[in-house]
């Protein structure tokens, strides 16, 4: 009797044991994509010194300062160019989704900070 539930608890033990192995052979490790173009397509970021040669800098500083003026005293939105801002951000390959407000002119910012 004793050999015989001895040999059960053994294989209740290696059961366990072997149950997490079995299931963790059968899980797919997938990675998942950069952007939603598929599995295998990865896009690399734009190169900074790109999107910096595309853009006027001083106008961009302008248009980001008339909208923060537009977005705290909530006077002069048709003064600023949003398509510019716009065109601006998507150069540098960022995405941001929602409303213009100052967190995104702060990201436009800070990406074109570094610019020469």
């Amino acid at each position: 009797m004793l050999k015989s539930s001895r040999a059960f608890l053994l294989g209740v033990l290696l059961f366990l044991l072997a149950a997490p192995v079995f299931f963790m052979a059968r899980v797919t490790q997938m990675s998942l994509p950069l952007s939603g173009l598929g599995r295998s397509q990865r896009i690399m970021p734009p190169d900074p010194d790109d999107w910096c040669r595309k853009v006027d800098h001083n106008r961009l500083q302008r248009e980001i300062s008339k909208a923060e003026t537009f977005l705290s005293e909530g006077i002069g939105e048709e003064l600023v160019d949003w398509r510019y801002l716009r065109k601006a951000l998507r150069h540098t390959g960022v995405d941001i989704a929602g409303a213009e407000d100052s967190f995104w002119l702060q990201t436009i910012a800070d990406l074109y900070s570094g610019c020469p």
